[in-house]
C-alpha cells in the first residue's frame, strides 16, 4: 500500500513539464515589475518641516510613516520626539542616515526615527542646538531597491523553472514516441 504512494522521477517530470508556462508567464511579469521599479528610480524622499527646533511639526504624507530626523547644525548631540503629551516617540535606528544636501541646503543626520500618521503632529528637540532647524525625511529607496531585487531573484527562479520544464516535457515527448 505504501508503495503506490511514493513519487518516482517520472512524476516529478510530468509536474516540472506543466507548470513550465506558468512559470514562464509570472517570471515575466515579476521580471518587468523590477526592471519598472529600477527604472522609475530607486530613491524618492519625501520631506515635512523644516520648523524651529522644539516646534511642532505635523505629518501631511498619508498613512503611518516613518521618518528620519534631520538638523540643520551639525552641533546637534542627542535629538529626541515628543508628542503633545510629552511622551517620546522618537526611538534610534541602525545605521544613522548620512548627512546630505536637501533643497539645497546641508542637513545632518542623528540617527532619530519618529513614526507619525496623517495629521499627527510632534516636537522634536536637540540637546547641544536649541537654534536650528528640523526636518522629517522619509526614504522609501531601501524598500524599493529590495522590491526589485526580491522580483528580479524570484522571476529568475521562475526562468529556471521554465527550463527545466521544457527539457522534462521534451524528455518525456522522447520516452512516449
Amino acid at each position: 500500500m505504501t508503495r503506490a504512494l511514493r513519487a518516482t522521477g517520472a512524476d516529478y517530470t510530468r509536474l516540472f513539464a506543466m507548470i513550465r508556462w506558468p512559470a514562464l508567464v509570472g517570471a515575466l511579469i515579476l521580471l518587468a515589475l523590477a526592471v519598472g521599479i529600477v527604472v522609475q528610480g530607486p530613491t524618492e524622499q519625501r520631506v515635512v518641516g523644516p520648523v524651529p527646533a522644539g516646534s511642532t511639526i505635523t505629518s501631511s504624507l498619508p498613512g503611518s510613516v516613518a521618518f528620519d530626523v534631520f538638523v540643520s547644525t551639525d552641533a546637534a548631540a542627542d535629538v529626541v520626539c515628543r508628542d503633545g503629551t510629552g511622551k517620546q516617540v522618537s526611538t534610534l535606528q541602525f545605521p544613522i542616515p548620512d548627512d546630505r544636501v536637501i533643497d539645497g541646503a546641508p542637513w545632518f543626520g542623528t540617527g532619530a526615527r519618529v513614526e507619525l500618521r496623517d495629521g499627527e503632529s510632534t516636537a522634536c528637540a536637540a540637546t547641544g542646538a536649541e537654534v536650528g532647524d528640523v526636518l522629517l525625511v522619509h526614504r522609501t529607496g531601501l524598500v524599493r531597491v529590495l522590491q526589485a531585487a526580491l522580483f528580479g531573484v524570484v522571476g529568475l527562479v521562475g526562468l529556471g523553472v521554465w527550463g527545466v520544464g521544457t527539457r522534462a516535457a521534451r524528455r518525456l515527448r522522447t520516452v512516449t514516441s
